[in-house]
């Protein structure tokens, strides 16, 4: 019986630590589930008030670090951000490809359109190349719009993800650097 109880707080442990929320700053490791805990229910003084809970709203550059504007709980800011979560890092850069995808088909279907405008006011000789495939061209525009349609509907679910991808916590690291503040979310465990 004995033995089951020490298993039981074995695997009690494991399970603790692997919910846990550590990170390793400074060659420090850091466990931020009291901050998790107090923020679900607000009570208390709240611990390890120096870390803030942060929205990656936008990844402007680099530096030696990413410089981003940041919602740090509720007030805007730009900073240079240290160890961005892989969450959000790759959040950025689908919502960066995804926006350069929907305006260069944007472009393509408006360039498309005027073309296809254009032709449909010259008189066509019967056998040139445009007669003949005049309604290829219609059904490629259409095509086009098909899939704008669908990268808008991607992007506007991904941008309805932001939270989820783009929050997280983070430390001001007392340094500042071209004028903007660095904050650091730690290296997670």
């Amino acid at each position: 019986m004995k033995n089951l109880f020490t298993i039981l707080a074995l695997f009690g442990c494991l399970i603790s630590g692997v919910a846990a929320d550590v990170r390793i700053v400074n060659n420090l490791r850091v466990d931020l589930q009291p901050v998790h805990d107090w923020m679900e229910t607000k009570k208390g003084d709240r611990p390890m008030a120096h870390w803030k809970q942060i929205e990656i709203k936008e990844v402007i550059g680099g530096g030696p670090w990413a410089m981003c504007k940041l919602a740090i709980e509720g007030k805007s800011q730009t900073v240079y951000l240290k160890n961005v979560p892989a969450s959000a890092a790759q959040y950025w850069t689908k919502l960066s490809d995804l926006t350069i995808r929907v305006k260069n088909l944007q472009q393509k279907i408006a360039n498309d359109t005027k073309r296809l405008r254009n032709a449909d006011t010259v008189q066509a000789d019967f056998d040139s190349d445009y007669y003949r495939n005049r309604e290829t061209f219609r059904v490629n525009l259409e095509n086009s719009r098909d899939d704008l349609r669908n990268l808008q509907s991607q992007l506007s679910e991904l941008r309805s993800q932001e939270n989820e991808f783009a929050s997280d916590f983070a430390m001001f690291t007392g340094q500042v650097y071209n004028k903007l503040e660095v904050w650091d979310c730690g290296i997670k465990q």
